[in-house]
């Protein structure tokens, strides 16, 4: 019995039920190679959630390449359904999507714009995108000047903030008028604090290329230090753009994050994949999530927030949100050499 866990939850998580998390787990937590692994891709590629997925393309491209960052229906959004599940560039729909974000959106310097008006980098677009092409086994060379550009813009709190939409008078000009406003005006101000998301996006990036790479591995050693010293929660004075707007003012609560989101669960994933879960300050947030364990070592899923895997109006019947928390929670003591 591992110490960590009050049962065994992998019997579950490989009964199946969602050939989605039983391929994963295998892949992420077993490491599992070979026919097997295989074997379980091909059993989700051929489930009916993962078809729906991609069903969601046109011209050979997941969701809608124009506006690639709105969630639900954007490129970017069911792009990073889709590696969720675990698809990767041996689907052509997700590397021809991959490259075409990266031929639309991606400035000369590495970063990743949104589609406002005049485009700038947003480092939370940028680390994501990145995630998600290094996840998908994307080979190119956008992902190492993307990669430049984020360990370049990592401000002096070890953080990431870079977007120049922010505040809700530049979130309201984006909406309607889709201009850039002033939020790059403080990225310079060491008093305005970094944004927990797109941290936590840089930083996940970056903790799949720091193998033999100083400066990414000096890189996530500052980051782990700012989510550490945020104690993995939001900061109440991190600035409201499009993609934290909906973060504040509730309780924790542990879910998937899938694209410009963030839950403790994902921050304590980033710390333990950057070499850090042994530092003290993850011991509360760490309590919170084992306190929420059930008898057989299941995570709860109770964070439907707007970027989440799932929302209150989604069927648990494909095989339950639960096991999606629990592959995370497996997924943090695995990186840490605690499973």
């Amino acid at each position: 019995m591992n110490r960590y866990l009050n049962g065994n939850p992998l019997p579950l998580l490989l009964e199946g039920t969602n050939p989605a998390v039983r391929y994963l787990t295998l892949r992420d937590i077993a490491g599992e190679s070979g026919s097997r692994l295989e074997s379980a891709y091909s059993a989700m590629r051929d489930c009916s959630f993962t078809k729906d997925i991609l069903t969601h393309s046109k011209n050979g491209i997941l969701g809608d390449p124009e506006n690639f960052a709105s969630i639900g229906s954007g490129s970017g959004w069911v792009l990073a359904q889709a590696v969720s599940y675990g698809l990767d560039c041996r689907e052509p729909l997700v590397e021809k999507t991959i490259a075409n974000i990266f031929s639309r959106w991606q400035n000369p310097d590495g970063g990743i714009s949104g589609r406002w008006k005049p485009r700038h980098p947003d480092a939370c677009l940028t680390g994501e995108i990145l995630r998600l092409a290094l996840l998908a086994g994307y080979a190119g060379e956008e992902t190492r000047r993307a990669a430049r550009w984020i360990t370049d813009h990592q401000r002096e709190d070890g953080g990431w903030l870079h977007c120049p939409v922010a505040g809700f008078l530049g979130m309201t000009t984006f909406l309607l008028f889709n201009r850039s406003g002033a939020g790059l005006s403080r990225e310079a101000d060491p008093a305005t604090r970094s944004c927990i998301i797109a941290t936590a996006a840089c930083a996940m990036a970056l903790s799949f290329l720091r193998s033999g790479d100083d400066a990414c591995t000096r890189a996530l050693v500052r980051a782990s230090e700012f989510l550490l010293s945020s104690r993995l929660s939001p900061s109440s004075g991190t600035l409201v753009t499009p993609y934290n707007s909906g973060l504040y003012g509730t309780e924790p609560r542990l879910g998937l994050p899938v694209f410009c989101q963030y839950d403790i669960l994902y921050g304590l994933l980033c710390t333990a994949r950057a070499g850090h879960f042994s530092d003290p300050r993850t011991a509360e947030p760490f309590n919170f999530i084992m306190m929420r364990q059930s008898p057989e070592g299941v995570i709860p899923y109770d964070n439907f927030n707007k970027g989440m895997l799932f929302t209150k109006e989604d069927d648990a019947g494909s095989g339950g949100q639960s096991l999606w928390t629990t592959l995370n929670f497996l997924r943090i003591l695995k990186s840490a050499g605690e499973l």
